[in-house]
This record gives C-alpha cells, structure tokens and sequence, in this order.
C-alpha cells in the first residue's frame, strides 16, 4: 500500500514495514495497517544492497551505493523497533521524528547517517544496539537517556574519528551524556571519540556489565588526573602507569571493574578484590605481570580474557558463587581450585592448567580418555564435567 510492504508479525495483530519503494526526500510511515498497527521497521530497510555473504555493497568513501535522498523520516506512532542497519548511511538525512513507543533501536540502525541532526531519545527506550548511532551524532548536544534505558551496546555513540580512515567533515557536538539507573550494559567504546564530550551523569546501581574505553578520546577523559578514575561506583581506568611491583586493593565501596581498565599495566603483580565487587569487565588484567590474584567470595562471572596475563600464578581459588568463565578468562595461573561445575570454556584455562574439583586435580581431554587419570571436559551445554 502507497509502496510500503508489510508482513504480519507472529502475534498476529501488528505488521512490520519490510520494504519501501520510495525514498526520495521526506519518507512518512504509515501508522497503521488494515486496521492493525505498524510495530516493527524490518531490517536493512533503507540499506546498501548486499552481496551473497551479507556484507553490504558500499564504499562510504565515494558515497557508491549510499543513501543520498532521504532527507527526513516520519516513523509510525506505535512503533515498537527499528531493526539492524535499517537506516544506515542514509547520507543525506537530517531528522528522524521517533515516537515515545520505540523499546529498541537495532544494531547499526543509524550507522553513518552524518548529517543527523538532534537525536530523540524516546521514553520507552530500553536498548540501543551495537554502532545504532555511530558517527551520526551531529548536532546533538545533550545525549539524555530516559529512566528504563539497560543496555547501550558497543560503539553505539561513537562520534568524530572514523576508524576505517575517512575524514569526516562534520564533529560530533555532544558536550553532555546523562545515564540513569536503571542501566545494566554499557559496551565497549560507546560514546568513545566525542572529542567535546566533557561532562558524565551515570548512575551504576544496576550495572552488570561494563566494557572497556566506553568513554575514551572524550574531553572528559583527556581532563581526568593521572591516577584511579571512577564513574559512579564503577573503577573505570587507571590512568597513566602503575607504580613498580604494584599491589592493587580494591575494597567493597567498588560495586565493578570496566572492561580493560589495567590492561598493559605491565607494574601489576597483585590484585586483592574484596566480597562486594560484583562486577569485572572483558580484558581488565590483560597483558600483565601478576603472579596474585584474589577473587571476591560472591562473585557470579568471569569475562573474557578478563586475566590473559603474562604473568605466571601458581595457585587461584574460583570462588563457589561463579556460574560462568569466559573465553580465554583465566589463562596465567598453573592450578584452579574449583568449587562448582559451572559453565566454562575449552579456552577458559590455560592448555596445561590443572582443575582442582572436590580435592582432587584434574587435566582437560575432549575424548574420553583411555588411559589412567583424572580428566575434565565441557559437556553440551557448557559446563564442566568430569570424565567417569
């Protein structure tokens, strides 16, 4: 109808916007269809064509394949998602009038729309996906995310340097980034590269994850003293180098750890994290020199690559509350002692770590072994499990 494409969606009482023949200009979406709502903008709606692999047919260089006759957007009133890359490089749009419905804004949904001008975020918002607005924060001087909002995913609001090279001729204008507490994830780099970035309201009572360099290349980062940086409850960085033979404490006043907030810190030999720090980030201890490492006793998670060292340990105890050890989480120290089959890795340890479970030390085989031992493996549904 009027060239929109719909399709019903499972509940059998809204429709989703798959396709639409004409681009040009000023797009309005139509609220409703055959009496039932509009609820969903399908994915790739406005996208470059893409080759047989998925990938997208386009070189932001030159514009090839761009977007460059959408100038503004009217998206339907009861509107609950825009799908992954649905808008991205639209080159030439400026305005986006988003309902106060909208729940979630897929990955990549607004990926390098340039010239966006002031981003609403609506009320309802409770997830932005992975690259949803990078480089496309033009003109936006306030980033004020509504009380509900949980995840901000990686790369999200990355403004000004463009990674792949290109000289972008317009700079992000957000100075302010206020996040409530309601937040549980903040992905790595995610408002990274707004260079006039300088003032940050977080809230971190809620938060269960948090990667690494989520503020970097900021005015804010730039104006932080060398030393221990915080964001709320949330020890983000330490900022220049560790003094030599280093002993870090963190105390229960710490509810969490960012992702990469030590990596490279060559000077960190201890680390002593007391009950209470609920959260560590991917990759905070990695490329360092511990040879000591104290768990909190209710800690649930281990991230990964979280203790990727150089270091050489010789003992770790896994405190009984952890359910899940990441990818290449704990790959530095000699003997794990384990106090709970919880999930884990074939890369979780080290190649030729030994598991101590129940008082006994045990080797890792992914076949059942036919020779004399004591050996572990990763069942089907992840978990550690013990050859019989």
């Amino acid at each position: 109808k009027d060239g929109f494409h719909f399709v019903l969606m499972d509940d059998l009482e809204s429709y989703e916007i798959v396709a639409c023949d004409n681009k040009e200009g000023y797009v309005e979406f139509p609220d409703d269809y055959l009496d039932y709502p509009v609820k969903k903008i399908g994915e790739y709606l406005f996208a470059p064509p893409q080759a047989d692999n998925g990938m997208l047919l386009v070189n932001p260089k030159t514009g090839e394949n761009c977007n460059k006759i959408t100038t503004r957007i009217k998206l339907p009133k009861y509107l609950g998602e825009i799908g992954d890359y649905a808008f991205c490089y639209c080159l030439a749009l400026q305005e986006v009038v988003m309902p106060d419905s909208v729940i979630t804004i897929g990955n990549n949904a607004f990926f390098r729309c340039y010239i966006l001008r002031d981003i609403h975020l609506p009320s309802s918002l409770r997830t932005v996906g992975d690259s949803a607005f990078q480089f496309a924060v033009y003109g936006t001087q306030e980033l004020i995310f509504p009380d509900g909002i949980e995840s901000i995913g990686s790369l999200a609001f990355v403004g000004d340097k463009d990674s792949s090279g290109i000289n972008l001729s317009i700079s992000s204008k957000v100075e302010k980034v206020v996040i409530p507490g309601t937040i549980k994830k903040v992905g790595r780099s995610a408002f990274g590269g707004n260079q006039g970035l300088k003032d940050i309201e977080i809230h971190t009572d809620n938060i269960e994850e948090f990667e690494g360099n989520a503020f970097g290349d900021t005015a804010w980062y730039e104006a932080q003293p060398e030393g221990f940086v915080y964001l709320d409850k949330i020890l983000y960085v330490y900022k220049g180098e560790l003094p030599e033979n280093y002993k870090l404490t963190v105390n229960a006043d710490v509810m969490g750890i960012a992702g990469d907030a030590f990596n490279h810190q060559k000077n960190l030999k201890e680390v002593w994290l007391a009950d209470g720090v609920k959260l560590l980030g991917p990759s905070i201890f990695s490329d360092t020199g511990l040879t000591s490492v104290r768990l909190p006793a209710d800690l649930t998670m281990i991230p990964d690559f979280c203790f990727t060292t150089d270091g050489r340990i010789e003992e770790v105890e896994i405190p009984a509350s952890v359910t899940h050890i990441g990818k290449m989480a704990l790959r530095f120290a000699a003997r794990f002692i384990l106090h709970t089959k919880c999930r884990v890795r074939i890369d979780s340890f080290g190649t030729y770590a030994r598991v101590c479970y129940e008082g006994v030390d045990y080797s890792y085989s992914a076949w059942r072994p036919s020779y004399e031992g004591n050996y572990w493996y990763v069942d089907e549904e992840g978990y550690f499990t013990i050859w019989e």
